[in-house]
């Protein structure tokens, strides 16, 4: 089965930096973009056999909104394992996310997905 990546991502250039790294780290994965909140619960729902499900909140506020709870939850339902490119205030609802501390760097993404590749890897692709 084929991993489905999501990626929710606003800004064009970070976005692209995302999909190129988890395209170097997970050259089968089929990348997924959503634009906003509604497309992006579409996009998991529609589709199953999810890896990750990368996103930036650009949150500069806290605790986590109920619109990106409400996101985590649909990620967690369709296995995807979320992680966030920001570090807002974690809380019990997010403990099994993965955050990257800002600013935001390549490396550390490419650690992360690689950390986590084998057990979200695992199934054929």
């Amino acid at each position: 089965m084929k991993k489905h990546v999501l990626v929710f991502i606003s800004d064009p250039i970070l976005r692209d930096d995302v999909i190129e790294t988890v395209n170097e780290v997970h050259p089968q994965a089929q990348i997924e973009i959503a634009e906003d909140y509604d497309q992006a619960c579409e996009r998991l729902h529609a589709l199953d056999g999810w890896a990750w499900a990368i996103i930036n909140p650009e949150l500069d506020r806290a605790p986590i909104d109920a619109s990106l709870k409400g996101l985590g939850f649909a990620m967690q339902a369709r296995a995807a394992l979320p992680v966030v490119l920001s570090a807002p205030v974690r809380d019990t609802d997010t403990q099994n996310w993965i955050f990257l501390e800002p600013p935001f760097n390549t490396p550390m993404l490419r650690d992360a997905l690689l950390q986590t590749l084998p057990t979200q890897a695992s199934d054929p692709i």
